[in-house]
Formats: C-alpha cells, structure tokens, sequence
C-alpha cells in the first residue's frame, strides 16, 4: 500500500509546504495450523516543510514487523508478534506483543515497546467489538512519565463488517 500527504504548517507569516508518502508491504503465510504475516514499512518519505529555503529532513522510519495467529486459547484466536523499527534520526526500537480473542466479542493485549522518548516499558489493553462497532483501550507503563491511557471507538461500514474477525483458512 502507499499513501500521500501534503504538509503544511504556519509560523506567524511564514506559511510552509511539502510533500511525503508512505510504503508498505504485507505479506501472508498461511501454515498448517499457524497464519503468518510479515510486513516492511517506510514512512516520511519525501521532502520536508520549507522554511525561508531552509528544508530540514523529514524523521524517515523503516519498519519490519511478523506476526502468527494460532487458535491455541481454549479454541480462540491468539496472535504474537515481534517489530523493529529504526527512525533515522534515532536508535532502533522493537516492541512485542500479544492478543487474544476471546470469542469474536473481547481482545486482551499485552505487551513491551522499547526505546520510546518517553521511556520504555509494558503495554497493555482491550478491545470491544460488538457487530461493526469497536472499543479499544490501552495503557503504557512509561516510569517517571506516569501511565498514560489511550482509547479509541471504530465503526466498519460496509460487508466487511460482518466478517468475523479472525481469518477463515485456521481449524
């Protein structure tokens, strides 16, 4: 998938323009009794905000991410995955993380991110999803930063709503 953005920001007078992309690609893996997916992401890519002809770099970031989902939690949908990412303009982080399904109705995640600003540290939330409509929480551990708390509402429209969440090809 690619996208494009176009960039703009105002300091007083001075009015800034640029444009960036991002690239991804996902691929599956479908194995026996494990469906796997890695992924590759470049994002930021392109030219940054101009600013009296002075055009800084944009903080390009380079991802790979797998995942494997498995239905190994009392018939239930459990997915592990691993990240590294490297922005350049600061040192390589990774994150693991798990999620588990329990019926198509409840997510439980946990997991640890390193080398964030803010302090590295555990991770952990949950999901609601009742048809197309989907609650999601979650809350950092980040040390002297305190915990700080995300939460999120999503709405599908379309057939695609209907689909279970977890993929058709898992016993």
């Amino acid at each position: 998938g690619f996208s494009f953005k176009y960039l703009q920001e105002r300091l007083e007078t001075e009015l800034a323009t640029g444009i960036a992309g991002d690239l991804g690609l996902l691929c599956d893996f479908p194995l026996k009794d494990v469906a796997m997916r890695v992924g590759v992401a470049a994002q930021h890519l392109g030219q940054g905000l101009d600013y009296y002809g002075d055009r800084p770099q944009l903080p390009q970031t380079y991802a790979l991410g797998v995942s494997a989902m498995t239905r190994r939690f009392w018939g239930d949908p459990v997915t592990l995955s691993v990240e590294a990412r490297e922005a350049i303009d600061n040192n390589l982080d990774f994150s693991v993380g798990t999620e588990c399904w329990i019926n198509p109705v409840i997510a439980l995640r946990a997991g640890y991110h390193s080398g964030d600003d803010l302090g590295s540290g555990i991770r952990a939330g949950l999901g609601l999803k009742i048809k197309a409509l989907q609650f999601d929480y979650g809350l950092s551990l980040m040390g002297s930063f305190g915990v700080p708390h995300r939460a999120g509402i999503s709405y599908r429209i379309g057939a695609a709503a209907e689909k279970q969440h977890v993929p058709a090809r898992l016993p």
